[in-house]
């Protein structure tokens, strides 16, 4: 009888393998989400800054969470996106999915900190603003 030629993998090579795809595909997924929400935060800020051309910008926070607003229901989407504070407005724009809030200062009705909205908290400070519409 003739012989087959060929490798034979024992179990633990094959293991191996499939443990390095698999990684390899973990890292390649994690490379690209990372560099999809820095792009995606990037066109975000580009964004504001053309629709804020010649606004004076007093304060700025790339790293800003959405919790909801009160007057939604508690079925919200919460998400990363950028707080700026110029003159006589307050913007907030949520980089996924696209939305931005609009607060005229003058609608402010009072500010505070806390670590719970509708239900949700969070392990740092929440910036909690009411106002009016």
């Amino acid at each position: 009888m003739g012989t087959s030629g060929g490798i034979s993998l024992t179990s633990n090579s094959q293991m191996l393998i499939a443990g390095t795809i698999i990684a390899i595909c973990i890292i390649a997924g994690l490379v690209s989400l990372i560099i999809f929400v820095r792009m995606a935060k990037k066109n975000t800020m580009d964004t504001i800054k053309r629709r804020l051309h010649g606004k004076e910008i007093l304060y700025q926070d790339s790293s800003a969470v959405y919790f909801g607003k009160r007057s939604l229901n508690k079925r919200q989407i919460r998400g990363n996106g950028i707080l700026i504070l110029c003159r006589n407005e307050l913007i907030f724009r949520r980089i996924f999915p696209g939305m931005e809030i609009s607060i005229p200062l003058w609608q402010v009705k009072s500010i505070e900190t806390t670590t719970r909205f509708l239900g949700k908290t969070f392990f740092k400070p929440l910036l909690k603003i009411d106002y009016q519409t």
